[in-house]
């Protein structure tokens, strides 16, 4: 015979802690943003198997935040909107149904991936956004003569493809990023006639394939980094009352190899 019993015991209980549920929207602009809904239950510290326990309650939070990449269209609109992209002599139209890699400046490869930006004396009035990082492929990126302001972001490093940075005659400020040792591609920096304060970072002298180096009609002071003065093939274009080399006669603007 089987006896069957009223009482019983809760063994165990699976509390949900939190659910994580992320939707990917893309814009009309490229841009694709990331809706984050949370929902978030309050577990109790402790349990105690004698106490009926209720179910979690749980409470939806919502956080949108931006999507880590963004489409290379994305990348071009951020660039518009912050260098008052309508006032620019030559304008980017994203409603018109225009491949971006047919915009005035835009060159791409076979798989639509930027590989060059060149809106010299554009019009272009504002800063250089950082999600130019996201540029992978970008070899050469002119803003030059042009009306740039605030300073060069550090994330211009993360472009590893870069083999051309021009940004001179603008209004820049602030200091050169260190960053921009890690641009070991790069062939050509052209920083004259902005308004670049402090010293040559150091991380520079890893820059191997550089050729031509232009930091003149700034207000940059200190030493060229040994590496830098030493390279065979590299021309460099300075302020001499303001910078110094340790093997470089300061009456030559263009640096030469030490002997």
């Amino acid at each position: 015979m089987v006896q069957r019993s009223s009482d019983f015991m809760i063994i165990g209980i699976i509390v949900l802690v939190a659910i994580s549920v992320s939707v990917v929207v893309t814009s009309g602009d490229g841009d694709d943003v990331v809706f984050v809904f949370v929902f978030q239950s309050a577990a109790p510290s402790t349990f105690d198997s004698s106490t009926p326990t209720e179910a979690p309650t749980l409470t939806p939070s919502y956080m949108p935040t931006y999507a880590p990449t963004l489409s290379p269209q994305g990348v071009l609109k951020s660039l518009y909107d912050s260098t008052n992209g309508p006032s620019w002599t030559n304008v980017w139209d994203f409603k018109s149904g225009q491949s971006y890699c047919e915009y005035h400046g835009i060159t791409c490869d076979y798989t639509e991936q930027i590989t060059e930006i060149n809106l010299e004396d554009n019009g272009l009035r504002g800063t250089i956004p950082s999600e130019v990082r996201l540029l992978s492929s970008l070899s050469r990126f002119d803003l030059d003569d042009n009306s740039i302001t605030g300073t060069i972001p550090s994330e211009i490093g993360m472009l590893s493809s870069l083999t051309r940075l021009d940004i001179d005659n603008n209004s820049i400020t602030g200091t050169i990023p260190s960053e921009v040792g890690k641009l070991s591609s790069l062939t050509l920096l052209i920083l004259d006639n902005n308004l670049i304060t402090g010293t040559i970072p150091s991380e520079m002298r890893t820059l191997p394939s550089l050729t031509r180096l232009y930091l003149e009609d700034n207000s940059i002071a200190g030493t060229l980094p040994t590496e830098l003065c030493t390279l065979t093939n590299t021309l460099i274009w300075y302020d001499e009352d303001e910078i110094s080399c340790s093997c470089i006669d300061s009456s030559y603007r263009e640096g030469t190899p030490c002997n």
